[in-house]
């Protein structure tokens, strides 16, 4: 199921090269793609796996350069 363009929201935490994580709300799942590939592969979360992901985020669990220290609770 595609997403529409205009439910998609940009990061806060949005690096100076924009790298960013784009997310939306769908009926029952989140969706998650990389902002500089709008055309990529999204991933869809569950509500459950959204939460989960941002607790990761912010503990510090994820591997990568620009890790923020804290993500918003919804997209």
């Amino acid at each position: 199921m595609p997403v529409q363009s205009s439910s998609w929201r940009k990061s806060t935490h949005c690096g100076p090269n924009q790298a960013c994580v784009e997310a939306a709300r769908l009926a029952t799942h989140v969706a998650v793609r990389d902002g500089k590939r709008s055309d990529g592969p999204v991933l869809r979360l569950s509500p459950a796996g959204w939460l989960a992901l941002l607790s990761s985020v912010r503990a510090g669990d994820l591997p990568g350069e620009n890790s923020p220290s804290a993500a918003p609770d919804r997209p």
